[in-house]
């Protein structure tokens, strides 16, 4: 999880080979657009990957299954209405960009973003089930 939150320019060497073996998989030209590839081999790439490792943080947290350490690590939006946000967590002040990338920051922002498009009442390995087959679907950017 820690890959994650590197800069682009980082992630671009990881992202090449991803885009490398694909075309090799599937036998195709070297400028051929493989995004389409991605989605019929069911394979995320290294952004989609590290969303989906997030993500699932984040159903750990609110299942309560992560270690007592991060108890306190998020904080729940606290306005005293019964509101159908209630549940949502507080995004947390985040003046640099390097700020923004760690999982204290994301993980709110996926979190948030995926809050009422997939069901987080159900067991770890059908949120993880529902989750890729969401993210392979749908082109979510969360930059």
């Amino acid at each position: 999880e820690v890959w994650g939150t590197a800069f682009k320019s980082y992630l671009d060497s990881i992202s090449k080979i991803q885009r490398k073996v694909i075309t090799i998989i599937f036998s195709l030209s070297y400028r051929k657009n493989v995004q389409e590839y991605f989605i019929q081999a069911i394979i995320l790439d290294i952004h989609q990957l590290y969303i989906l490792i997030t993500c699932l943080f984040m159903f750990k947290y609110r299942k309560g299954s992560l270690p007592i350490v991060f108890g306190s690590f998020f904080n729940y939006l606290n306005h005293g209405y019964g509101t159908r946000n209630q549940f949502l967590l507080k995004i947390p002040l985040c003046r640099s960009k390097f700020s923004q990338m760690r999982v204290h920051f994301m993980g709110v922002e996926i979190h948030t973003f995926l809050y009422d498009k997939i069901d987080w009442n159900v067991s770890f390995h059908s949120f993880k089930k529902k989750l890729k087959y969401y993210r392979i679907l749908h082109k979510i950017d969360i930059n």
